[in-house]
């Protein structure tokens, strides 16, 4: 290289370094004698962990300026909206400036399709699946949506939080002719026979469609148990002509012939001569509070207080005697007299309002005028705390209180004041 080239090329380094230089020193200037400037206002987002410094609050600082400060921060909760004043002290002077918290996010939302029937209205609440945000939140439509007419309606839903922040989110709505389901109503307990085949699962109950009308039911019997006392359950399922279905679990109680045959009876629409008088007396004689044993308590004690026994009166219930409960006990209900197959009437249809299960008993009582000292005579047994008991008011009026017969065990009666053939009819316990 000649040394006129050299010369010109290290002029030219020297020149550069020398300005890097000059503006090297400029920035450090400015640095080092920069005019101190805190800011006026610190926006924070709301929610978001408050890690700020007191470099934080300052536009401009010289270089090694050190400033503290003087608010305590941690005393600032970053959930609550607002401004708080904070003081800082650089060089023994103090400055001031104000942090804001406030609340820039919009919500997060997600949203379920809907179905209604036509004419029917959907709010837009409905639809929301969630929300997220750090305040209050309200929901609305953009715009009224149209639901009179059978069609898929995409709907614009609005949701703003309290600070005005907004999402807008579209949902689906499919608007059909019908979505009622049947409705399956249980008018009585379901009792069958042990080892009964095909029983009417569907017997004491009601189906109806408000809509499109009943298309098919349909019974599942799987886990019913027909072979052994005791309770199992059955699922009915009705469906519609526009498929909407209805499903419901049933109790399944099967039980011995006169439980089965006494129960049915009771239930059966055309045996209800005595219900209005039943449920009457019943809610005279139950307080709230009250255990079952103290309601069939209060049962008894009516009948002995207030039946009178006349042996005069009508005894055709020979002929279907289960079928004539009803009719007996509305007669003992308006005359408060009568001969046994009165009282057992009576209080069966008291017992069955208050929900237990009762047998009505066909068999013999004690009677010191016969030649061998027993008689036709009806009583029942109940079911309480899932055990069986014998219940007949009538005798301890015979025996003129000298003995009870309130929820008393074949072997407390059998043989001394009642017997019946011990076939026909579940033990006590």
């Amino acid at each position: 290289m000649s040394p006129r080239r050299l010369r010109k090329e290290v002029k030219g380094v020297l020149i550069a370094v020398g300005a890097f230089a000059l503006i090297a020193f400029s920035v450090l200037g400015m640095n080092l004698f920069a005019k101190t400037q805190v800011k006026s206002t610190v926006v924070w987002e709301l929610g978001r962990e408050l890690n700020l410094t007191a470099e934080s609050f300052f536009e401009r600082l010289p270089l090694g300026a050190n400033p503290t400060l003087t608010t305590d921060l941690s005393t600032i909760d970053p959930m609550v909206l607002g401004e708080t004043e904070v003081q800082l002290v650089l060089d023994d002077k103090t400055y001031t400036s104000t942090l804001v918290i406030r609340d820039t996010t919009d919500p997060v939302v997600e949203v379920n399709e809907g179905s209604l029937e036509v004419g029917q209205f959907i709010e837009a609440q409905a639809l929301i699946q969630s929300i997220t945000d750090l305040q209050a939140t309200t929901v609305a439509y953009k715009s009224t949506p149209d639901f009179s007419k059978v069609a898929n309606v995409n709907v614009t839903i609005v949701v703003t939080d309290a600070s005005g922040n907004a999402t807008e989110v579209t949902a689906k709505v499919s608007v059909v002719n019908d979505l009622t389901p049947p409705q399956i109503t249980v008018l009585a307990p379901l009792y069958v026979q042990l080892n009964a085949t095909n029983p009417d699962y569907w017997a004491f109950t009601t189906v109806t469609d408000a809509k499109s009308g009943l298309d098919s039911t349909s019974v599942d019997d799987t886990d019913v148990v027909l072979n052994a006392f005791g309770t199992s359950t059955v699922i009915l399922k009705a469906v519609d002509q526009d498929g909407n279905e209805t499903t419901l679990e049933r109790p399944v109680i099967v039980a011995a012939k006169p439980t089965v045959l006494t129960m049915n009876a009771m239930a059966d629409p055309a045996n209800q001569k005595a219900t209005d008088y039943a449920k009457a007396v019943y809610a005279d004689l139950v307080t709230d509070g009250m255990t079952d044993r103290q309601k069939l308590r209060a049962i008894y004690d009516f009948l002995l207080d207030e039946m009178s026994y006349r042996s005069d009166t009508s005894n055709d219930y020979n002929v279907d005697n289960y079928n004539k409960l009803d009719e007996y006990a509305k007669y003992a209900f308006e005359n408060m007299v009568g001969n046994c197959f009165y009282y057992a009437s009576m209080a069966a249809e008291l017992i069955q309002e208050g929900g237990f299960e009762v047998t009505l008993i066909k068999g013999e009582g004690y009677s010191r005028t016969e030649p061998d000292h027993f008689l036709l005579h009806y009583w029942l047994l109940v079911r309480v705390d899932g055990k069986l008991y014998h219940f007949d008011p009538l005798y301890e009026q015979l025996y003129e209180y000298k003995r009870q017969f309130f929820l008393v065990t074949d072997s407390d009666i059998y043989g001394s004041s009642h017997q019946w053939i011990k076939a026909d009819y579940p033990p006590t316990n």
